[in-house]
């Protein structure tokens, strides 16, 4: 399982440098792996629209660049711990446990589950279930990407955090609970809640998950 995202800037007439950035969570601890980055082509978008011909042609705002570009990366894991937690925070049917955390050089990894009551899921249409995270020194740390699945009232989050304070000693996780309800809802059966709703929402914090850092 995994995501990612890229980004891909033309230098000149013939050269073009970008950044890929991919997030792997497997079960179990991977030291190391062989990657390969296959690139068939590239889009440029316009910086001008007609959109008369928008309508009848999707493809006009779009300019491809075909290609067949092949990349081989042989990378190994940076240094890492990973420190057990088992602690849970619960109120107003939503339960949030962090199982653990995992430091490296440059980051640290939250690795938490929500599970939500069947009475909460059939009165709201959106549950939205998050964490904010600082330290006993009083930094908040800015999160650089989350990841999630699993079952409607179970699931398993995977988030990660900038460079930890060496100096910290704690990490206080206040998790954020956001409930809403729908504006209406798409052909297709799914829901929509519009920017600027007025319909009811609700948001609340429970109470404060305190680690204790492993050094």
């Amino acid at each position: 399982m995994g995501t990612g995202s890229g980004d891909i800037k033309k230098v000149d007439d013939f050269r073009y440098v970008g950044v890929s950035t991919a997030k792997m969570y497997p079960e179990n601890r991977v030291e190391e792996g062989s990657f390969e980055f296959d690139i068939t082509g590239i889009f440029l978008e316009t910086s001008k629209f007609d959109i008369s011909r928008m309508i009848s042609d999707p493809t006009y705002s779009e300019k491809e660049i075909a290609g067949n570009w092949k990349f081989q990366f042989d990378l190994h894991a940076t240094d890492n711990v990973e420190q057990s937690v088992g602690l849970s925070s619960a109120g107003n049917d939503v339960t949030v446990s962090v199982n653990k955390v995992a430091y490296t050089p440059m980051s640290f990894i939250l690795f938490y589950q929500e599970f939500i009551t069947q009475e909460l899921y059939a009165k709201w249409d959106f549950i939205s279930v998050g964490v904010v995270v600082k330290d006993d020194l009083g930094h908040t740390y800015a999160t650089g990407g989350s990841s999630g699945g699993g079952l409607i009232l179970r699931l398993s989050h995977t988030e990660t955090f900038e460079k930890l304070n060496p100096k910290a000693k704690k990490l206080i996780v206040t998790p954020r609970v956001v409930l809403s309800q729908r504006d209406g809802t798409y052909e297709n059966g799914a829901y929509y809640r519009n920017e600027s709703s007025t319909a009811p929402m609700e948001t609340f914090e429970l109470d404060e998950i305190i680690i204790d850092i492993e050094k």
